[in-house]
């Protein structure tokens, strides 16, 4: 249970740094194995304390946040299920909800981190700056500037989230033999906006202070366990 406790606390403490991350997705800590575990003591089905130690995995939650307008041409949010795809210096994609983008000094689109905005023709590159606050783009991810189309996002959808492997903040890679599917129609992209983290300050809070009050109360039952048992032994003892 302290294990569960101490899991959780971690999880919601990198909710709370990264509530104004745009495109974060919060960590989950959901309790139910320890609870499965308790339940079967209790009824008595399992007999093992050694089943205890299986520990309640942390999940990421995709839950769409909301949209925050920002009027920067070069911010963008995914309406719907679906990725930016961004490539390291080694060549290796991630997958990210994170539009905020820039410039490099070779007018390539870039993420915060640095890594290439992959686009349909590999990186995407903006010919012309200074009209940068007339790059607008399409439902589907086209990007053009004064009516000259400059390149696609390229976008990625997976069918199984839970199966991704967080990497940093707001960075995923697919498990291995995980592929890319066609996204759903449903889905949009617009520039001028940042999609929000869906972690919200005062539900982080709510938790912190649950988990807070249970730690303390798992701390008082271990020392009335240890009193009770001390007892016992002097009991013993004096016999």
């Amino acid at each position: 249970m302290i294990k569960g406790l101490v899991d959780r606390l971690d999880a919601v403490s990198e909710n709370l740094a990264n509530a104004n991350n745009p495109g974060y997705r919060r960590l989950n800590v959901t309790g139910k194995v320890f609870d499965a575990v308790l339940g079967d003591y209790m009824a008595g089905e399992s007999k093992h304390w050694t089943n205890g130690l299986k520990y309640d995995p942390v999940s990421v939650d995709f839950t769409e946040g909301a949209f925050q307008q920002t009027d920067r041409s070069m911010d963008f949010a995914i309406n719907g299920k679906g990725f930016f795809v961004v490539r390291n210096e080694d060549d290796k994609l991630f997958y990210t909800r994170n539009g905020h983008f820039r410039l490099d000094p070779e007018q390539r689109l870039i993420n915060a981190d640095g890594f290439l905005v992959e686009g349909q023709n590999g990186e995407i590159i903006l010919p012309d700056p200074s009209n940068l606050n007339s790059l607008r783009v399409g439902r589907d991810g086209t990007l053009v500037i004064n009516d000259r189309r400059i390149d696609q996002l390229t976008l990625a959808h997976f069918e199984d989230l839970q199966k991704l492997n967080r990497v940093g903040t707001t960075l995923f890679t697919p498990a291995q033999g995980q592929e890319p599917m066609e996204l759903p129609e449903t889905t949009t992209v617009v520039n001028g906006m940042l999609e929000r983290s869906n972690s919200h300050v005062v539900e982080e809070m709510t938790e912190l202070i649950t988990i807070t009050r249970a730690y303390e109360a798992c701390q008082r039952m271990l020392k009335a366990e240890d009193e009770r048992e001390g007892k016992m032994i002097q009991s013993l003892g004096s016999k």
